[in-house]
This record gives structure tokens, C-alpha cells and sequence, in this order.
């Protein structure tokens, strides 16, 4: 379980990977799911987005609590337990029908990102539970994750740079301008 400061009203960075790295948000309804689960999570639990960014296999979320909250676990853990539940759904759907879903445009063209079929991530996230032995059927997250609270704008600016630059690293090699990015939201004034 990761460690952080707590602060009512704080503005933390999250991120979190697929368990097995694999590329889960690489087709329209995986992605949509996340987009809509970031939305969602906000509104009800009064979090404001400040930006976050998703990966094939990752994600990066900037958010700011509400006043009378100090604590962000909450907030990430209901983000993943909702999209966690349907995207099983939708895997298990998906699994049933022996057909891969189309990638989308952006990554189809890119030599760098595959798509692993249903089956193989079920069975990713079977074998990443099974590990913990703790009684639980499927494990869709990796460990570790990052939960760092922003105390000051420039560790914000540094924050949102690096969020930024992901899809353009070597590694990925997806966009050449962020702008181009679709799975990209920056609030038009993010602050502290």
C-alpha cells in the first residue's frame, strides 16, 4: 500500500498501471470507460480533474480534494474498483466471443503497442491474484502505484510536464505534439 501525506483540500498525483502491464486502454471502449469513470468519480465525490492522461497500459490522474477531505484513497480506489467491475464485464463479454477488439487508429499504426486478447488478460489478472493468496479472483491493478501529494506550483508544473510528455517518449512514440493526444485532459487552470 503506498504511502502519503494527508491535507484537507490537498492536490495529489496518481498513477497506476495495469497488473502485467498489459494494454488494456488500447481500443475506444476501454478508454471511454476510464474517461467516463474519471468524470464520474469527480462529480460524486466532489474531487475536481486538474488533468489526467491514459496509456496503453497506465494511467495518470491530477485531482484536487474537496476542503473537508484529507485523504485520496477514497477517491483513487473508487476510480479503479468502478472501472475495474466493468471492464471485467466487458473482458468476460469480449472472452465469450473469441474476437479482439479493434484498436484505435492511434495505436493500430504503431508498431510499439500490441493488443493482447481477452483471454490472456483474464488470465494475467487470475495468475496476479493468485499471488496474494488472499482469496480474491482477479488482480487488475499493479501494486505500485504513486500517490504523491503537490504542496507547491512547481512541483504541479513538474507534475503536469511529465504527464505531458509521456505519449511522446521513446517508449511509446504515439504523438509528436501533446495537442494531438485525445486521451489528454489539462483543466484550463490547474492550481493548488
Amino acid at each position: 500500500m503506498p504511502k502519503y501525506e494527508k491535507q484537507p483540500g490537498g492536490t495529489y498525483f496518481y498513477s497506476s498501471c495495469v497488473a502485467g502491464k498489459k494494454n488494456l486502454f488500447v481500443n475506444q471502449m476501454y478508454l471511454d470507460l476510464l474517461v467516463r469513470n474519471f468524470k464520474e468519480v469527480s462529480k460524486d465525490l466532489k474531487v475536481k480533474n486538474l488533468a489526467y492522461l491514459i496509456m496503453p497500459n497506465h494511467f495518470y490522474w491530477l485531482f484536487q480534494l474537496p476542503k473537508d477531505q484529507d485523504d485520496p484513497k477514497p477517491v483513487y480506489q473508487e476510480l479503479k474498483k468502478r472501472a475495474s467491475f466493468e471492464i471485467m464485464t466487458n473482458l468476460r463479454e469480449e472472452a465469450k466471443q473469441s474476437e479482439k477488439k479493434p484498436m484505435i487508429e492511434l495505436f493500430e499504426k504503431n508498431e510499439r503497442v500490441s493488443c493482447s486478447n481477452a483471454r490472456l488478460i483474464i488470465w494475467t489478472f487470475k495468475q496476479e491474484a493468485a499471488k496474494l493468496q488472499n482469496g480474491k479472483k482477479y488482480k487488475m491493478w499493479a501494486a505500485n502505484t504513486e500517490v504523491t501529494l503537490i504542496k507547491d506550483k512547481d512541483v504541479l508544473e513538474k507534475k503536469i510536464k511529465a504527464i505531458k510528455a509521456s505519449p511522446l517518449r521513446e517508449r511509446w512514440q504515439l504523438v509528436k505534439d501533446i495537442k494531438d493526444y485525445p486521451y489528454f485532459y489539462l483543466s484550463p487552470k490547474p492550481s493548488l
